[in-house]
């Protein structure tokens, strides 16, 4: 059971942070403008939202995530009563 939750946790991961690259890299050819030898930036809200928000999920993620962890493997290692 333990190691098919380990192998769910990393292919979020591997899959989270590849939509996440393909995501940046979308945007930023979505965003250019339409001269070629002109590269116009346009920040544009919701795009800016989406990232911001799925780095903070992430983050928030990972970082609970590396709690539990942490706090099991100083179990494993002092076994604490």
């Amino acid at each position: 059971m333990n190691r098919n939750r380990n192998w769910l946790q990393e292919t979020f991961d591997i899959l989270f942070i590849m939509i996440l690259c393909f995501a940046t890299l979308l945007s930023a050819m979505l965003i250019k403008g339409s001269n070629p030898l002109q590269m116009e930036y346009i920040l544009k809200p919701a795009t800016f939202i989406m990232t911001v928000g799925s780095i903070g999920i992430y983050l928030w993620y990972v970082s609970r995530e590396s709690e539990k962890g942490l706090e099991t493997m100083i179990q494993k290692i002092y076994k604490t009563n």
